[in-house]
């Protein structure tokens, strides 16, 4: 059986999807805002040039002192004469960028004119888009310069790394809903074919897997199946028919031998004639049971809705009369099901001779329901059954140590047809410990109606 609490293949391929658009659309972001990062670097270059175009027309001289124009975060702009800055503006100027500027400016060319030199220079790992030109009154200040700081490649990335990861979000959002859906829509044949092969058992091999058209591996895959059902119905076919030939053909000479022992049995109990009726009894009982179980549940078998309160009330009464040293108790609710009630007869039948069997002699048998299931109690008051073979007590020609015996113990196929007979009703059937000691045999089936 399937663990359904493992990962399906939809949730699988969604989240393979997912973190797959994820990683492209991430890096694309980071491609993309490395392409921005390098259009604003030369960007810069031309906007230092046009701030400081800006501070030559707005410097003033006020009682004989340079004053610059303000400027944004991240800019300066100096005046500086010789090699003493006389005037500055902006928050982004410290000491460290005063000296680097001030070495750069001394080695400025004589500014004459209107010359503007513009370069990058380095500051501590930052990097400045700088700009100087001559001063226009060269008693006051011999230049001006400005600078702009240019974000690296990591502030850059960061400073935009919100819109990349909404980005990513969303696109694997949206890639993962759209697996979902594409999964789901070409896994609609497959979850098709295991509904119908759910739906198939052992006694009823005719179903088949719908073929859909499509000319891919799924059409190639149920038609594979089919074919395989087709080999595997043909070889069960046979091999009940087999089981059923072999123990019809059986019944004939049983039958004749019994009559021919019977005419020859002595009234002594110990006579070893009667000893071979009681093996011929058994060896009868073993071909019907054989029979029951190659013909299995037939397509089409008797089901109508049956109150099972009196099917077992029957084969309880059944039960007294052929084991009157049987104390039997009963609390039987009126309850319905729907099933084969000749073979669930037989079922109820089989547990009770089988508590009777291996029991010492009291059996108590309750009947209810338990929301929308039925459930059959029987309880013996033998030696119950170890939790290792109670699994195993329900196979076919399985008996434990203690039914060995010729003298108590059964087949080994009345536990086996009552787990056919439960099984083909869409029922379960289990053994635990009675609370009283004992074996408890519990019977589950959908309650009719």
């Amino acid at each position: 059986m399937a663990d359904r609490s493992a990962p399906s293949l939809q949730r699988t391929i969604a989240a393979m999807v997912g973190v797959g658009a994820a990683a492209v659309t991430l890096l694309a972001g980071v491609v993309v805002v490395t392409n921005m990062w390098v259009a604003d670097q030369g960007r810069v270059l031309d906007s230092v040039e046009l701030l400081l175009l800006d501070q030559i027309d707005t410097v003033q001289i006020v009682d004989g002192d340079v004053v610059l124009a303000p400027v944004d975060d991240g800019e300066f702009a100096i005046a500086i004469d010789g090699d003493v800055i006389v005037a500055v503006s902006g928050d982004a100027f410290d000491d460290v960028v005063a000296g680097t500027i001030i070495d750069d400016a001394v080695a400025f060319p004589d500014p004459t004119g209107e010359f503007i030199s513009v370069s990058e220079i380095d500051v501590d790992g930052s990097q400045w888009a700088t700009a100087y030109t001559s001063c226009f009154d060269t008693a006051v200040c011999t230049a001006i310069g400005v600078g702009i700081l240019a974000p690296s490649w990591l502030s850059y990335l960061v400073s935009r790394s919100l819109w990349i990861l909404l980005a990513t979000l969303a696109v694997a959002a949206v890639a993962s809903v759209g697996a979902v859906w594409l999964v789901t829509r070409s896994l609609r044949p497959v979850e098709a074919m295991r509904r119908e092969l759910a739906a198939t058992t052992a006694t009823d091999l005719t179903r088949r897997v719908p073929v859909s058209p499509s000319g891919d591996e799924i059409e190639a895959l149920a038609v594979t199946l089919n074919e395989t059902l087709d080999r595997l119905e043909s070889a069960v076919t046979a091999n009940r028919r087999f089981v059923a030939d072999a123990a019809h053909e059986l019944r004939s000479p049983l039958t004749g031998v019994r009559a021919a022992v019977e005419l020859r049995a002595g009234p002594d109990d110990d006579d070893i004639l009667c000893d071979a009726l009681d093996e011929l009894d058994r060896a009868s009982a073993l071909v019907d049971d054989l029979l029951f179980l190659a013909k299995g549940r037939q397509v089409g078998s008797t089901v109508a809705d049956v109150r099972f309160d009196g099917v077992v009330a029957g084969e309880i009464e059944a039960l007294r009369r052929r084991n009157p040293n049987v104390y039997v108790t009963a609390t039987l609710d009126p309850v319905t099901v729907s099933c084969d009630p000749a073979a669930m007869s037989r079922a109820v039948e089989n547990l009770l001779e089988n508590a009777a069997r291996y029991g010492d002699g009291e059996i108590d048998v309750s009947l209810s329901t338990d929301r929308d299931e039925v459930v059959l109690r029987v309880d013996d008051d033998g030696n119950g059954v170890p939790p290792p073979d109670r699994e195993r007590v329900f196979e076919r020609f399985v008996r434990l140590d203690e039914s060995r015996s010729r003298s108590t113990g059964g087949s080994g196929l009345g536990l086996a047809i009552v787990a056919e007979i439960v099984a083909g009703n869409q029922g379960t059937i289990t053994v635990t410990d009675a609370p009283a000691g004992g074996a408890r045999f519990e019977m589950r089936l959908v309650a009719a109606g």
